[in-house]
């Protein structure tokens, strides 16, 4: 992917930029200059999207709705989801 300009919000700085490295899926990076960041400009910052790395180890995860909000918790700890549904099935009616 190609460098872009990034435009300094906040606490934002060339240090920043120099130290930032990556968040998330976006690398930031001080402009030498180089052939690779021709595409940046004249910008000081550039940034660049980046795939990010799926190698790691394969895992599952439980996700528990917490109420009607659909907000969500997300845990590894699969125990706490082993048994939520029976915990909160209603009772079952039986015909007399």
């Amino acid at each position: 992917p190609n460098w872009t300009c990034v435009a300094f919000v906040g606490g934002q700085d060339q240090q920043w930029c120099r130290s930032v490295g990556r968040v998330g899926c976006t690398q930031y990076a001080e402009n030498d200059h180089s052939d690779e960041f021709a595409s940046c400009g004249p910008c000081s910052c550039c940034r660049r999207d980046v795939i990010p790395d799926l190698g790691g180890p394969e895992a599952t995860c439980c996700v528990l709705f917490n109420d009607l909000y659909l907000n969500y918790t997300v845990t590894p700890d699969l125990s706490r989801c082993s048994g939520a549904l029976e915990s909160q099935r209603p009772p079952s009616i039986t015909e007399t």
